[in-house]
């Protein structure tokens, strides 16, 4: 069985020089799980789900985002 991983990278300083780098920080972890449910939907035959034994768990579920915190541009 093998590993795959995902990775989205941006400097803390990036963030740092922006007027409420918290607010930014949260846009770019939002427009991150937003990407990824985008990847989970267009490759949903993967598996997606974490386990334990074979039972996915309800974390593995996380509703849209956009919903939760509309994109800034």
């Amino acid at each position: 069985m093998g590993w795959a991983r995902i990775v989205r990278e941006r400097s803390v300083n990036d963030f740092l020089s922006e007027e409420n780098h918290v607010v930014v920080i949260k846009i770019f972890f939002l427009r991150a799980l937003d990407e990824l449910e985008k990847i989970k939907n267009k490759y949903s035959k993967l598996p997606w789900g974490a386990s334990q034994g074979n039972e996915e768990s309800a974390d593995d579920v996380f509703p849209a985002t956009q919903k939760i915190f509309p994109t800034v541009e």
